[in-house]
């Protein structure tokens, strides 16, 4: 067993259970922890303080990890081990510009649709990471109904190209989710953005079309 400190950037929904992700205290190189499942989702119990608290962004946590678990589109995947995880502090907002990352883009893309990455691809081209801080100027969030069930997306620009992302951090979504859909911009603060590659999806699931990697806006954190 062995004890990581990461500084939490994102504690997104995924799959009924949550993603966290953060950068190592030390060298702020990027970890996934994950569980042992196939799609490697956290429990709401694994991820718990031992006051029963969740991890908030920004505080800084101490996780029991057992193995590394890389994929080809998440190289920075970590199991947990037993254990409660433990908040040891908080990283400071004035340091978030120290460990944002200025890529010309959000990955290198084969694909037209620049919110997604075919898995053929990223196997060929496999990431130095899944996970991006960036920080945007302005940001826009859009609130939307289909089947009956409320859809969020995060839609900025960075670098001179735009995205349109779908949202998984559920204190965006619950800050939303009582408006009537519409577009709701946001400015006057400094936007740092936590984007994921999500883990392979086809919607189609026995079509013979290749899976994509979709990318999330897994949290926003302003000040």
């Amino acid at each position: 067993m062995e004890y990581k400190e990461i500084i939490c950037l994102a504690n997104s929904i995924k799959l009924g259970g949550r993603c966290v992700a953060g950068k190592e205290i030390d060298n702020h190189s990027w970890i996934r922890p994950v569980s042992e499942l196939h799609s490697g989702e956290l429990s709401e119990d694994q991820i718990k303080y031992v006051n029963g608290e969740d991890p908030k962004l920004l505080e800084i946590i101490k996780i029991p990890f057992k193995s590394k678990s890389p994929k080809c589109y998440q190289p920075e995947n970590l199991i947990v081990g037993d254990g409660k995880w433990q908040k040891t502090g908080r990283f400071r907002e004035e340091d978030l510009d120290k460990i944002c990352e200025n890529p010309l883009v959000l990955w290198d893309n084969n694909h037209p649709d620049n919110g997604k990455i075919s898995l053929g691809y990223l196997k060929s081209h496999p990431p130095a990471s899944s996970l991006l801080l960036i920080k945007v100027d302005l940001l826009k969030i859009v609130r939307s109904n289909y089947e009956e069930e409320k859809k969020y997306r995060a839609v900025f620009n960075y670098n001179g190209e735009d995205y349109d992302l779908p949202v998984t951090d559920p204190k965006i979504r619950k800050e939303y989710e009582n408006n009537i859909p519409g577009d709701y911009l946001l400015g006057g603060k400094k936007f740092y953005v936590c984007v994921s590659l999500g883990a392979p999806f086809k919607k189609i699931p026995n079509s013979s079309e290749d899976a994509c990697c979709y990318k999330l806006v897994a949290a926003i954190i302003y000040v």
